[in-house]
C-alpha cells in the first residue's frame, strides 16, 4: 500500500530562509560587532582616498576651432582644402612637426584630438591639459592653426597672383577699347576697300563695257553663221554637182550600150554582107560599114574611158570635197555653240558678278556699322568680367581660426567633489568588506575547532 501525504502543520512559517542567505539585520549586526574594524578601515580608506583626489591634478579642455578657406571656381564655392584632407596634413604632419620642437617629454607626448562635426566644413583641435599648462597650450594649439593658415596661404598666393594678373590684362584691354585711335585705321581701311568695291560695280553695272563685249561675241557668233551659210551654200552646190555627175553617168552608159548595139548590128550587117558580096557596089557598101563600125569602136572607147576612169576621178573629187564640207559645217555648228554657251556664260557670271559685289558692300556697309555697337558691347563685357575678377578677390576666403583657442569652463573628467564622494563610498564599501572577511575567517576557524 502507498503511504499518505500527511498534511504540514499549521503552525509551519509560509515562508522559510536558506541558511545561507544573508539578511541586512545580520549584514548590520556583523558591522556592530567589528565596529572597531570597520571605522579603522573606513577612516583609513577614506584619508587614502581624499589624499588621491588631492593630488590628482584637475583638466581642462583646450579647443581651437579651423574654418577652412574658400575661393570660387567656374562660378562654383570650393573649400581650399577639403576638411579630411586638413585633418590628416595635422595628425600625420603638423602636429608632431611643432610637438617635436618642444624639450618637454609631457608636451611631447600630449595627445590631439582633431575631430570634423558632422556635416560641417570646421576642423577642431582638442587636447586635455593641466591647469597650469593652460596657457602654454593655448599657444601650442594657436601655433597648429596658424601652421594650418600658413598652408593655405601658399595655395592662394598663386590664386591670387593669377586673379591680379588676369584683372591687369583686363584693364589694359579696356584702354585699348576705349582708345579711338585704334579703330580708326580699320574704319579707314573698310571705308577704302567699300570705295574699291563700288568702283568695281559701276565697272560691273558700265554698259559702255559689258554691252562691248557682248556685242563682240553676238559679232563673232553671226560671222560664225555667216560662215556655216556659206558652207551649207557650197554643200549644195557640190550635192547639185554630185547629181549632174550621176545623170551624166547614166547618160554615158545608155549611150554605151546603144554604141555596143549598132557595132553588134554592124557586125551582123557585116557578116551577111560578105557572104553575099558579088559586085563593086557591094564592097563598096562593105568598106562603109566596116568604116562605120571603126568609129563606132573608137566612140565606145572613147565613152568608156569617160565613164569609167575621168568620171569616176570627178565623182570621187565631188565626194571628198562633200565630206570635207560636211565636217566643216559640224565644226562650225559646234563653234557656233561655244561661243552661244560663251555668251550665255558671260550674262550669268556677269550677272552673278553684279550680285555678289552688291553682297559685298552690303556686308562690308553693315561691318562698318557694327563696329561701335561691337566696340560698346565688349567694353561693358571687359567692366563686368573686371568687376566679377575683384569680386571674386574679395570673396576668397582665408582659413583662420574661428577664436582664440578657448579653455572650457569646467574641468574635464572627475570633480574632487566627485572624487571625495567616489572615496567616501569605496571606503565604507572596502570597511564593509573587511568586516565580513573578518567574520567568515572566525566562523572558520571556529569550525576548524570542533572538527578536531
Amino acid at each position: 500500500m502507498q503511504k499518505e501525504v500527511q498534511p504540514l502543520p499549521v503552525n509551519i512559517p509560509q515562508y522559510v530562509y536558506p541558511e545561507d542567505e544573508v539578511s541586512l539585520v545580520d549584514i548590520w549586526l556583523v558591522i556592530l560587532e567589528h565596529k572597531n574594524v570597520f571605522w579603522k578601515v573606513f577612516f583609513i580608506t577614506l584619508i587614502l582616498g581624499f589624499i588621491v583626489a588631492l593630488i590628482i591634478p584637475i583638466k581642462y579642455s583646450i579647443t581651437s576651432t579651423i574654418d577652412i578657406g574658400q575661393t570660387i571656381r567656374d562660378d562654383q564655392v570650393i573649400l581650399l582644402e577639403s576638411a579630411e584632407s586638413v585633418k590628416a596634413k595635422l595628425e600625420n604632419a603638423l602636429v608632431p612637426k611643432i610637438l617635436i620642437q618642444y624639450d618637454d617629454e609631457d608636451i611631447r607626448l600630449t595627445e590631439f584630438d582633431i575631430t570634423i562635426p558632422k556635416n560641417s566644413d570646421l576642423v577642431l583641435i582638442t587636447t586635455e591639459v593641466e591647469e597650469d599648462q593652460v596657457s602654454q597650450f593655448e599657444k601650442i594649439v594657436t601655433q597648429m592653426a596658424q601652421a594650418i593658415e600658413q598652408d593655405h596661404e601658399r595655395i592662394l598666393r598663386p590664386i591670387r597672383a593669377s586673379i591680379r594678373e588676369t584683372i591687369l590684362q583686363k584693364e589694359l584691354e579696356l584702354q585699348l577699347e576705349n582708345d579711338q585711335r585704334i579703330y580708326e585705321p580699320i574704319i579707314k581701311d573698310m571705308e577704302s576697300k567699300l570705295k574699291g568695291e563700288e568702283v568695281n560695280l559701276a565697272k560691273l553695272e558700265d554698259p559702255t563695257i559689258h554691252e562691248h563685249r557682248i556685242k563682240a561675241l553676238e559679232i563673232q557668233i553671226d560671222n560664225e553663221k555667216s560662215q556655216l551659210e556659206s558652207l551649207k551654200e557650197r554643200g549644195a552646190i557640190l550635192n547639185s554637182k554630185k547629181e549632174r555627175l550621176n545623170q551624166l553617168s547614166d547618160l554615158l552608159i545608155y549611150q554605151i550600150a546603144e554604141l555596143k548595139e549598132q557595132i553588134k548590128r554592124a557586125i551582123k550587117v557585116q557578116q551577111g554582107s560578105v557572104s553575099d558580096a558579088k559586085s563593086s557596089e557591094q564592097g563598096m557598101t562593105m568598106l562603109m560599114i566596116d568604116n562605120e563600125l571603126q568609129q563606132n569602136r573608137t566612140r565606145l572607147s572613147s565613152l568608156e574611158e569617160r565613164l569609167y576612169i575621168d568620171l569616176e576621178n570627178q565623182h570621187a573629187d565631188l565626194q571628198k570635197e562633200i565630206n570635207d564640207n560636211n565636217r566643216d559645217q559640224i565644226q562650225q555648228t559646234a563653234l557656233i555653240d561655244e561661243k552661244e554657251k560663251n555668251l550665255k556664260k558671260f550674262l550669268v557670271e556677269h550677272r552673278l558678278n553684279v550680285e555678289k559685289q552688291k553682297t559685298d558692300i552690303i556686308t562690308i556697309k553693315a561691318q562698318k556699322l557694327k563696329i561701335p555697337a561691337e566696340r560698346e558691347q565688349k567694353i561693358a563685357v571687359l567692366k563686368q568680367e573686371i568687376i566679377n575678377l575683384n569680386e571674386r578677390l574679395e570673396n576668397i576666403l582665408e582659413t583662420q581660426s574661428v577664436a582664440e583657442p578657448m579653455r572650457s569652463q569646467e574641468p574635464v573628467g572627475l570633480t574632487k567633489i566627485m572624487l571625495f564622494a567616489f572615496a567616501i563610498v569605496l571606503a565604507g564599501f572596502i570597511a564593509v568588506m573587511s568586516t565580513f572577511i573578518i567574520q567568515f575567517r572566525s566562523k572558520v576557524q571556529s569550525q576548524l575547532a570542533e572538527s578536531k
